[in-house]
């Protein structure tokens, strides 16, 4: 069971990811936004069971209508192309944070948590496009659009999270 104390930090990640979430800047069926560096946060700063109850109940929170997507919320959100992101917020955080507690090396812990997002969301993202949205495109033009055009921000997001991680950690038990 989560303290009081977990419970309070679980709601203010909960309510800072759905701030970055409107944080954003559309160039397309993705947004570029925040949200990324704060699931880091809550992979390297929480423990396990914390990270992953946050997570969840993100989504949750989101498929029962309320607008914490960056593109509102609902049940019919699931079909929308960055669903799939949403979910690998969820492998993300469980990744960044098993890499963390045991290896003690955050940098290796974001990176993988920033590869398991990525195995996640493209290919329900391409899934989305092809078989919803009957949008087909070349593998190239793909990848492009749906991830090196978000590599600096992905970067961004990982330097960020490591530098407030740094300053965090102390903090945290």
């Amino acid at each position: 069971m989560l303290t009081t104390k977990q419970w309070l930090q679980s709601a203010m990640m909960i309510a800072l990811l759905s701030i970055a979430a409107y944080i954003k800047v559309p160039i397309g069926l993705v947004p570029i936004t925040f949200q990324f560096l704060i699931v880091l946060l809550i992979g390297l700063l929480f423990s396990a069971k914390q990270a992953i109850l946050t997570v969840s109940l993100y989504i949750l929170i989101g498929l029962l209508g309320v607008p914490v997507f960056s593109g509102g919320g609902g049940f019919e959100y699931i079909f929308r192309p960055s669903f799939g992101f949403v979910l690998g917020f969820l492998v993300c955080v469980t990744v960044t944070n098993t890499t963390y507690k045991k290896t003690k090396h955050p940098l290796l812990a974001v990176l993988l948590g920033y590869l398991s997002l990525y195995m996640m969301g493209l290919p329900y993202l391409f899934m989305i496009l092809t078989k919803v949205m009957h949008i087909t495109q070349p593998i190239e033009q793909f990848l492009y659009s749906y991830w090196i055009v978000f590599l600096l921000n992905d970067c961004l997001s990982i330097a960020l999270s490591l530098l407030v991680f740094k300053r965090l950690d102390k903090f945290s038990y």
